[in-house]
């Protein structure tokens, strides 16, 4: 949608219009509708800036734009032989301009073949153009939760597959001519189209069993990208719910060796060490997640109910005040623990002989 008019005033200069200035004379108001489309994700950012401006603040830009030649490339990668594909990637984050190449200087050399495409008004500049525009606005300074994520390449994965085919076919013609008529070529260019489709067709298949299941797409995922924290976190949660209470303890121990940081899989895992019976390690997992986060809900609920199984409800009834004090949001777990810390410290304080308090 944002890329939109862009390519379609460069498609109109390079084949149709004699030059830049005509192309603008002859349609402007067609572009002009074209760039209303803006206003829709313009609208969007003003009201997500919130939720933007933190991304700015856990995400370096520079940084982010950095790690996306190497992202590129691997989409070019996949765009040719798409496997393995998953969930999640965990793409790690380039620090510094020496992690950029080779694949900084591939993209930049791209990017300027794309800039003298233009300026000649050749077939590759607008291929280049249509290819980074489209991938611009998710691609470059502007950082989003993922590094990689596939879904982005869809678009631009036409600026690929175009040329692809009509080079393909150009080279087909001119290794046959003289030795096939038209009608022969035809046939053999339909046994390409065949061979390919049927590869392809087959890596479609593989690709979607991992669909058929929740617990077949997070094994997946935790078998073809081993260094995903967020697919081993979600195996986990599969695996818990069906019951495999160690073989989701493994998943959330390894998720964490990833990330020591990883807050999220630090409840789970305290919640199995605490109905495990293994309080003193229910406790570590809970104060680590404060530490890296003081205002979440559900580790100082969790807290509270060690405390007081361990036979210290002051230090239960601390964490049950300091839960109900934290906005929940609309979050299902964290309003489920901000509800049970009200009723938990409600009991609490009616033990003590306060219940004016509860």
């Amino acid at each position: 949608m944002v890329a939109a008019p862009v390519i379609v005033l460069l498609y109109d200069y390079i084949f149709i219009s004699r030059s830049l200035k005509d192309s603008v004379r002859r349609r402007l108001f067609f572009y002009v509708v074209l760039a209303a489309s803006w206003i829709i994700p313009v609208t969007q950012i003003l009201l997500t800036r919130k939720m933007i401006s933190v991304d700015l603040q856990i995400i370096d830009p520079l940084k982010y734009a950095l790690t996306q030649p190497g992202v590129i490339l691997y989409y070019l990668k996949l765009s040719i032989w798409p496997s393995p594909l998953v969930m999640d990637y965990n793409w790690p984050t380039a620090d510094s301009i020496t992690d950029v190449f080779p694949a900084g200087f591939v993209i930049l050399s791209m990017l300027v073949l794309t800039g003298w495409g233009l300026i000649r008004r050749r077939w590759f500049g607008f291929v280049g153009a249509w290819f980074f525009f489209i991938l611009a606005p998710s691609s470059s300074f502007v950082p989003t939760a993922q590094n990689l994520h596939v879904h982005r390449m869809y678009l631009s994965l036409a600026a690929i597959i175009v040329p692809v085919v009509a080079v393909g076919k150009h080279l087909l013609q001119k290794m046959l001519a003289g030795r096939l008529d038209n009608r022969r070529l035809g046939v053999v260019g339909a046994g390409f189209v065949l061979v390919i489709t049927a590869i392809l067709g087959s890596l479609t298949y593989e690709r979607n069993k991992a669909y058929q299941s929740a617990y077949a797409l997070w094994s997946d995922n935790v078998e073809n990208r081993p260094e995903s924290k967020i697919a081993h976190f979600n195996f986990g949660l599969i695996l818990d719910e069906e019951g495999k209470v160690e073989q989701a303890k493994a998943e959330y121990e390894h998720a964490i060796r990833i990330d020591p940081n990883y807050f999220d899989v630090r409840t789970n895992l305290g919640i199995i060490f605490a109905n495990q019976g293994n309080l003193d390690r229910a406790r570590n997992e809970f104060e680590h997640e404060i530490r890296i986060n003081p205002n979440h809900i559900e580790a100082r609920y969790n807290l509270g109910n060690v405390f007081l199984a361990q036979g210290d409800p002051v230090k239960a009834t601390a964490e049950y005040e300091y839960a109900i004090g934290i906005q929940p949001g609309r979050t299902k777990s964290n309003l489920e623990a901000y509800i049970n810390s009200h009723i938990n410290l409600g009991a609490v304080l009616t033990q003590q002989g306060r219940p004016d308090k509860a």
